[in-house]
């Protein structure tokens, strides 16, 4: 399932002003597709957040281990909408994996500047720790010019 198959062009009745859920997306898909498991429809909605065709006020981390039970809780939305008057439900809090020390959500540069700064005093105060980043970058207005993509994918992991 492709992340175009969840917009409103193609999915029309899911709709209403420009926003959206899971769960009417997922019901919407699967009178048509009765078989449609939920996990697709969840990576379909990733998948237009992540190319900005929609937004999540609760951010694409929010929903990665949400269960079809809470389908409901994933507000979606056109870029230019609010939540057409409704308030965005809170939805469960994601349990952090196993040996996640801290989550930062919506991290600025400045944030990221002092992570950095602070990190010889992290690998001097814990030697034996072998500290591993979990990071993606996106864009939330305007887009990134294609030579300052090609700096991002230049660096090697």
């Amino acid at each position: 399932m492709s992340w175009a198959d969840i917009l409103p062009d193609v999915l029309a009745d899911a709709w209403e002003d420009g926003v959206t859920d899971g769960a009417r997306i997922w019901n919407t898909v699967r009178t048509s597709e009765p078989n449609t498991p939920w996990p697709h429809v969840r990576t379909a909605i990733n998948g237009a957040a992540m190319a900005n065709k929609v937004k999540l006020p609760g951010g694409t981390f929010y929903f990665e281990g949400i269960g079809s039970s809470d389908a409901g809780t994933i507000v979606v939305e056109l870029p230019d909408q609010k939540t057409g008057g409704r308030p965005a439900p809170p939805g469960p809090v994601p349990t952090p994996p196993v040996g996640v020390v801290k989550q930062y959500r919506g991290l600025s540069i400045a944030t990221l500047t002092d992570i950095i700064e602070i990190l010889p005093e992290l690998i001097s105060d814990s030697p034996d720790a072998e500290i591993v980043f979990d990071l993606s970058i996106r864009c939330t207005e305007g887009r990134l010019t294609d030579e300052s993509k090609s700096k991002l994918e230049d660096i090697d992991d």
